[in-house]
């Protein structure tokens, strides 16, 4: 079996460290290798080549094995050719570059990458804290009890597992809703996983904001968003999860539906 491959969309001029540092995780957790992606016309080649000796020898000091690549093809395109290989596993990007001051900003790259990916998308705002060290990750699902939400939720698991992180299964309800009801019926949901599970109701007129408010609250590393079968522009526009990923001061790693089951 080929070695899972993580693809990282990287700039001369983004905060990197937040990225790195998230997915030099991952790929360890997934045993995976790194392919850092720079697409950009025009770079001197003594810029690209600092750049490639920076940062694959930042990735090899942390035992993970990296190859930066430079295209001159337009950067989407770039992006989604490297995520199309059979062994690329997750596309990561940053969701701004260091001239934007909103927390979880992104640009109109990031959002044709989130609905042009076959593969899961990572998606790191430049004001996110670097994450916790190893086996101390905390990581937030958010489940609405649907079907989609409970096949997404399987994927949560075992990644919790892979990274040995405390899972928290989040219901956001309305304000007149029972939370304690609530809260039974999800100790009702079985999760397969051996990590510590923690499950929480949030009261909240707003699916997104209750979201983010528990994800600030237990300062989670990660949250995991499920995403629809339907079209995935119809899915982003006006959606829960484009509201989270555009309000997020965090990563968050949005799932496809060939790999929620």
């Amino acid at each position: 079996m080929s070695e899972a491959r993580i693809i990282v969309g990287i700039s001369f001029r983004s905060e990197w460290l937040a990225l790195c540092e998230t997915v030099a995780t991952l790929a360890k957790a997934l045993d995976a290798s790194v392919r850092l992606v720079h697409a950009s016309e025009g770079d001197p080649a003594t810029e690209e080549t600092r750049w490639s000796e920076t940062i694959t020898a930042w990735f090899h000091d942390r035992e993970v094995t990296a190859q930066f690549i430079q295209s001159e093809d337009d950067p989407v395109k770039s992006l989604l050719n490297e995520s199309s290989h059979p062994d690329a596993a997750l596309l990561a990007l940053g969701a701004s570059d260091v001239r934007s001051r909103a927390p979880g900003y992104m640009g109109r790259n990031t959002v044709k990458l989130l609905r042009g990916s076959a593969i899961p998308v990572l998606v790191v705002p430049w004001a996110s804290r670097l994450p916790r060290g190893e086996g101390n990750w905390h990581v937030l699902y958010p489940t609405d009890f649907s079907d989609l939400a409970a096949r997404g939720l399987g994927s949560v698991a075992r990644l919790a597992t892979r990274l040995l992180a405390e899972l928290h299964v989040v219901h956001v309800c309305s304000p007149s809703d029972d939370p304690a009801a609530l809260l039974k019926r999800l100790w009702d949901v079985p999760i397969d996983t051996k990590r510590p599970i923690e499950r929480h109701v949030v009261q909240d007129r707003s699916d997104a904001i209750g979201i983010l408010a528990k994800a600030q609250n237990l300062d989670v590393d990660l949250v995991v968003l499920p995403s629809h079968a339907r079209a995935i522009r119809a899915f982003f526009l006006g959606s829960v999860a484009e509201n989270v990923l555009r309000l997020a001061d965090r990563p968050v790693l949005v799932l496809k539906p060939l790999q929620q089951s």
